[in-house]
């Protein structure tokens, strides 16, 4: 098109508007809207030997992704979830070792292995201390005795309590609320016999601990126990165990006979009525 358009304007515009190739050119590259470079490329690359060559269409070659099909994903994920549940950290070494150890799957490079486990959207963090991936063995043998003591009661249709305790402060308050966007200020509320919304409480206040205990039935009546926290920091540390044992001397007649109370392990739960002496201890 472009040697087309150059042939027509030099053969029909009038010479003495256009006398020199640099003119031609430019009104060239000025009908077609492209460069006045593109035109003296494509002139030149055509008064050559070679002539004008169509460009080559470039082939859309297949991410790395694309060559892996969802199978060999699969496996690969679940290559990296088994070093977390034998309690291990996965390292690129590790997982390159697994994968290409097993011979129903393709060998990777390290490069590439790497991209694909950041193409699963794994991401290399700082380590999180609530991994709930890697279990203690002692919390995976307490967990099954759990399970299994519920199973046993739920069959012998004994009623089962679950109970905990929580904090709320007295100035608590909802974090979202409607708000008027057409009051732009206080004058203009004044005026109009408005409000400015909702105002904060000036402090947080008093807190609270409250225990209260219950079933797929509902809450305990007469359950609850609600007293002021001395302290600012973790609730845990205002409640003791005298002041549990006693609610829950008081709670327990609530509950019926032969029924099952779950909590946690807290130490407040589970006070020892004598202790186990320890080295530390002085003689009397």
């Amino acid at each position: 098109m472009v040697i087309n358009v150059y042939k027509y304007v030099k053969e029909n515009w009038p010479s003495n508007e256009y006398p020199y190739k640099t003119e031609i050119n430019k009104k060239t590259a000025s009908i077609l809207g492209i460069g006045i470079a593109s035109v003296y490329n494509i002139l030149k690359e055509y008064k050559s030997e070679e002539g004008i060559k169509s460009p080559i269409k470039s082939k859309d070659r297949p991410k790395f992704y694309q060559k892996v099909d969802d199978f060999d994903k699969s496996v690969i994920r679940k290559k990296i979830h088994s070093f977390f549940l034998n309690g291990q950290l996965p390292t690129i070494p590790k997982i390159l070792q697994a994968v290409n150890d097993d011979e129903d799957m393709p060998n990777f490079s390290e490069t590439t292995l790497r991209r694909l486990i950041k193409h699963l959207n794994f991401k290399y963090i700082k380590r999180q201390r609530n991994n709930a991936l890697i279990d203690r063995d002692d919390i995976t043998i307490w967990r099954r005795k759990y399970l299994k003591s519920i199973k046993d009661y739920r069959q012998q249709n004994r009623q089962i309590f679950y109970m905990d305790e929580t904090w709320v402060n007295a100035g608590h308050t909802v974090n979202k609320t409607w708000v008027d966007k057409q009051v732009k200020s206080k004058k203009q509320a004044f005026l109009e016999g408005l409000s400015i919304g909702a105002r904060n409480p000036t402090s947080k206040g008093k807190r609270l601990i409250i225990t209260h205990i219950g079933n797929e039935n509902g809450f305990v009546e007469g359950g609850e126990n609600i007293f002021e926290c001395k302290k600012t920091g973790d609730y845990h540390e205002s409640m003791d165990a005298t002041h549990f044992e006693q609610w829950f001397e008081n709670v327990l007649p609530k509950l019926g006979e032969n029924a099952v109370v779950v909590m946690d392990n807290a130490p407040y739960h589970s006070r020892r009525l004598e202790r186990i002496p320890t080295t530390a201890w002085k003689k009397k």
